[in-house]
């Protein structure tokens, strides 16, 4: 087997990998909009017959869709599930269409890289200061913010991988 082909065995495990962990993320992103639901359901029927429901039923929903949307992206765009303006892509050749997926990629790039440092500073000054949410139920505020820096990362590892499937095969 050539050094080339080595090459892309192990990029063709790693990207296998990258899949799992990013439907791991997804499946717990899936899980978390039915927890979300049953919540926001029990808050409602609490307030509609006793008139009060406590406080974490109000706020962990909101910390859980936070959670789900950022830790669920990097699934979406490797199945190309996310809104894509292509009203110009149409126009274009088939390769001049690849230039501009190579160009948007590595633009994406970019704003995650930036994401991902900038949450992971946020989370770590918070987890620093020892900030808590301030609401009923006081979450470590390190623990939801680090949703942000693991999704840019999911993120960050999904582009890279779709740069390398473009740039050999052109998917």
């Amino acid at each position: 087997m050539s050094a080339r082909d080595q090459g892309r065995c192990v990029w063709s495990i790693l990207d296998r990998w990258l899949e799992g962990i990013e439907f791991f993320f997804f499946s717990l992103s899936a899980a978390a909009v039915g927890v979300m639901t049953l919540m926001i359901g029990a808050d409602v029927a609490l307030r509609f017959f006793t008139g009060a429901s406590p406080g974490w039923l109000s706020d962990l929903p909101i910390f859980l869709n936070i959670m789900m949307a950022f830790l669920a992206m990097a699934f979406m765009m490797r199945r190309r599930q996310h809104i894509v303006v292509d009203l110009l892509l149409v126009y274009l050749s088939p390769s001049k269409r690849r230039v501009a997926r190579v160009v948007t990629l590595c633009i994406a790039q970019l704003f995650f890289v930036i994401l991902l440092y900038a949450g992971t500073r946020v989370a770590w000054r918070s987890y620093e200061l020892g900030n808590v949410s301030y609401t009923a139920f006081e979450v470590p505020m390190f623990i939801l913010q680090s949703a942000i820096p693991l999704g840019a990362l999911l993120l960050v590892c999904e582009g890279i991988s779709q740069l390398i499937k473009l740039i050999q095969r052109g998917d």
